[in-house]
């Protein structure tokens, strides 16, 4: 018959044993966590990605002067890599590489990263263009302006790389690059297979309704950066060293 001793330790037993097996799931959480690439570090949210969409399209909707055929544009995940991968080194400056011929680029660095606030600040720069010379005013930039503007564009994707240097880089590419819309009556000669859609102001086709994530593969996982463990994880570190003592050194443990 065991004694009250022996019972305690038997007790004791049957609850570590549970404790262990959760302490050790906790473990491998933790070891997923570091060697998981930071997606939040280096792509937008999928509402994100729509308020990109969004601001693009009502900006090139509402063209002063009014655009005769301007394009709406949808979200591509091969042009979201593309621009993760420039954002992702840190260094502010257009890209280069076949994947990035014949294409639009256009970038940021700020701490105000909100899809709305950067794409309207490259917009701001219509201040910067004449439309009667087509060029920019003498001494003026307004290329991220005339990119957002490009009535050809059809695809954007978007990605950032936060904390280089106490900055966020964005880079969104766009799929056809650099060249201003041409005037006229508002929607005026879009083709059948892009109809008019009078409440937007823009050629249209079949509305998307989902937003593919193309940060999935996009870098090497060396290189996809680290995230920081969380609470739970750490608890569960604690947690499994101290079982891992209960069971190498019972004798300092007494009940």
């Amino acid at each position: 018959m065991l004694n009250m001793k022996q019972v305690s330790m038997l007790s004791a037993c049957k609850i570590l044993q549970p404790l262990k097996c959760f302490s050790a799931f906790l473990v491998c959480l933790l070891l997923m966590a570091l060697l998981a690439p930071a997606k939040s570090d280096i792509s937008y949210s999928e509402a994100d990605k729509k308020a990109f969409v969004d601001v693009h399209n009502k900006l090139r909707g509402n063209a002063k002067p009014e655009a005769e055929a301007m394009n709406a544009v949808k979200w591509s995940a091969e042009l979201e890599c593309l621009a993760i991968k420039a954002a992702y080194t840190c260094v502010f400056e257009h890209s280069a590489g076949s994947e990035y011929q014949n294409k639009g680029e256009n970038i940021y660095e700020g701490s105000n990263s909100s899809p709305k606030y950067v794409v309207t600040k490259w917009h701001n720069e219509t201040h910067h263009y004449d439309h009667n010379t087509g060029k920019c005013k003498p001494g003026k930039g307004c290329g991220h302006y005339t990119q957002v503007m490009t009535a050809a564009v059809l695809e954007i994707g978007c990605g950032i790389k936060r904390g280089c240097g106490g900055s966020d880089l964005v880079f969104c590419v766009y799929s056809h690059g650099n060249g201003i819309y041409k005037q006229g009556p508002k929607c005026s000669k879009c083709p059948a297979e892009r109809p008019c859609d009078t409440k937007t102001g823009l050629c249209t086709g079949k509305a998307q309704t989902s937003f593919p994530d193309g940060s999935v593969n996009c870098l090497p996982k060396k290189g996809a950066g680290l995230i920081l463990p969380t609470s739970l994880t750490w608890i569960g570190l604690l947690l499994h060293a101290g079982l891992m003592a209960l069971s190498l050194f019972p004798g300092a443990f007494r009940l």
